[in-house]
């Protein structure tokens, strides 16, 4: 799921850039933590000169053509090709939304995820920040103030290529939809501050409901689509069973080597590290509440999380391919089972007894296996539940093992 994410939202944004390829390095991009004037982002830093990059794809679209269709004939843009290409960006948005909560780090609640802001407003900073190369995603998180009267900052690091290519989206289609929608006069396409505006354009940003939506398309081939309190709930049990295992127990603020250079520094002015890390040398480049120290610990989990779900995928997916399933139920069930003691194949099965509506699919293995509440059966190559005792037949479709 994590893979086709990412995936998903590369194949759109070479689709929508028309092929081009322009070389991104992010290193060189400039951001301002401590800028908070309304409407500023990183494209409007001077040293960037981003901002009017999207000229470069809006002259590409003058010659060329998408989904076989030209975007302009005679001096005009055509408004049947202008259409098809804003509906892919509002899928793309949708794509770019599953890839950032599903990839940058353990999820956001709800609200917090769909509500990021490309740029300043009035009365919040934006939360999409260039720092070293990297894309941060930062919440600042006001539930504590009921208690303590001050925020804390959430800090999720997007996967460095999940990062360049929001960095296309965001500097080249995204500023180009907005003059292309400007002169065909849709103004209910223009951009706000909102990086995933209502794509029914009946609110300012997407709501919880169209996020639960996205993840359900997105994993509609499950046998239960996710949804958004239903990933942040298995991914919250991942990270207690694995990612916790990875987590070097390092505590920035209580240094424990005789050795360490901040206890020693802190011995030396006679403060413990913690008062040193937090009050002294202040980075002003960054909130007080969030310094170096912290976006380290933040980077160090974001990286953990990456790292063990690509790990998870290249360990797996050569034991796993997918599989159509059909979920046999009652009589059918029995004649399965039946079926499998007398040593008949499944295939001897009649079609009438099994379940002919099309069913959701999952990842069944290619070699005989006992795994957590499943018996694979490689000589039939079916796939059994243990608990309900529901049979899943392997079949051939287009040459391949389905």
């Amino acid at each position: 799921m994590h893979q086709v994410s990412v995936i998903k939202v590369e194949e759109r944004v070479s689709h929508l850039m028309l092929g081009w390829q322009p070389a991104v390095d992010l290193r060189t991009v400039r951001d301002d933590f401590t800028c908070r004037a309304p409407g500023w982002s990183f494209l409007q830093e001077e040293q960037n000169g981003l901002r009017f990059a999207y000229k470069a794809l809006l002259h590409r679209t003058w010659s060329s053509a998408y989904l076989g269709q030209p975007f302009a004939k005679a001096g005009r843009w055509l408004v049947q090709t202008c259409s098809a290409y804003f509906e892919s960006e509002s899928e793309l948005r949708s794509e770019i939304f599953a890839a950032i909560h599903l990839t940058a780090g353990l999820p956001a609640r709800g609200p917090e995820i769909t509500s990021i802001k490309v740029c300043n407003t009035a009365q919040v900073m934006r939360n999409l920040i260039f720092r070293e190369g990297r894309l941060l995603l930062v919440i600042e998180y006001n539930k504590a103030r009921a208690s303590n009267y001050h925020a804390f900052y959430i800090v999720r690091y997007l996967p460095q290529r999940l990062a360049e290519l929001v960095y296309l989206y965001l500097v080249y289609i995204r500023p180009f939809i907005s003059i292309l929608a400007s002169q065909l006069r849709f103004s209910y396409l223009h951009a706000n501050e909102f990086l995933f505006p209502d794509p029914r354009h009946k609110q300012k940003h997407l709501s919880p409901a169209q996020a639960t939506d996205i993840l359900k398309r997105l994993t509609m081939r499950f046998p239960a689509p996710i949804s958004l309190s239903l990933y942040r709930q298995s991914a919250l049990a991942i990270a207690k069973r694995y990612i916790r295992e990875l987590i070097q127990r390092a505590d920035f603020y209580k240094p424990k080597a005789a050795s360490d250079p901040t206890k020693m520094i802190a011995a030396g002015v006679g403060h413990h590290p913690r008062v040193l890390l937090t009050e002294y040398a202040i980075d002003s480049a960054l909130p007080v509440q969030l310094q170096p120290e912290l976006l380290e610990m933040y980077l160090q989990l974001s990286t953990l999380w990456q790292d063990w779900n690509r790990q998870y995928y290249e360990d797996h997916r050569n034991l796993w391919t997918t599989a159509a399933v059909t979920p046999a139920t009652g009589a059918a069930i029995k004649s399965e089972s039946r079926g499998l003691k007398r040593g008949l194949p499944a295939d001897s099965l009649p079609v009438s007894s099994l379940n002919k509506r099309q069913a959701p699919l999952i990842a069944a293995p290619r070699a005989s296996l006992d795994m957590d509440g499943f018996r694979y059966d490689a000589q039939y190559k079916i796939l059994i539940c243990i608990s309900c005792e529901s049979a899943f037949k392997q079949r051939k479709l287009h040459g391949t093992d389905t």
